[in-house]
């Protein structure tokens, strides 16, 4: 399971990591491994947390990553995960890591947040309860639990993502509103 992002104490890394642990210790999948890259605020206070929970022999921090050790890490990974907790702001956020993780086929489980749906449609798993990290954590081994369903969402996530995100299908729209500012 990877996450990338921004490690506040808005981003909800602290959900995942309870999700990690009730994966890993409720569940008894020692057999997980959750990769974590970036950097923030709550860096030091998040690895603190996996010790605490004891998931830190299953949970690696890597830091800011970008080009090729960045697309290594994404690419070690059978699912990406949107621990954002569900609020006003994130319910309409467009969370970048979404589209990335589509872009590396790689299915998303998060929270149900508008944005994130309409972005992702059928490449995620929508966990219900806004910032529950139980069902953040059965969502996520539901997904794992079926191979075939990963890769159709990390098929379907591709094409979406080159399909209506990429170059071809958005530059009549930013060219648009260009040429209405123009005006």
């Amino acid at each position: 399971v990877v996450y990338i992002g921004i490690m506040g104490s808005q981003d909800g890394v602290d959900i995942l990591l309870n999700a990690a642990h009730e994966a890993i210790h409720g569940a008894g999948r020692e057999d997980l491994r959750f990769l974590l890259v970036g950097d923030g605020p709550e860096y030091d206070k998040l690895q603190a947390l996996s010790r605490a929970l004891k998931i830190d022999d299953r949970v690696a921090f890597t830091g800011f990553l970008r080009g090729d050790k960045l697309l290594a890490a994404l690419s070690s990974a059978d699912i990406g995960v949107c621990p954002d907790p569900w609020n006003a702001f994130n319910d309409k956020l467009t969370m970048n890591k979404v589209l990335e993780y589509m872009a590396m086929e790689l299915p998303t489980v998060m929270f149900d947040l508008s944005e994130g749906r309409d972005i992702a449609e059928d490449a995620a798993v929508y966990a219900p309860g806004g910032d529950d990290p139980k069902a953040l954590a059965k969502a996520m081994l539901d997904l794992l639990g079926d191979p075939a369903r990963i890769k159709r969402m990390a098929e379907y996530g591709r094409k979406r993502v080159e399909g209506h995100f990429g170059w071809d299908g958005q530059r009549q729209i930013y060219l648009s509103a260009y040429a209405g500012l123009w005006r």
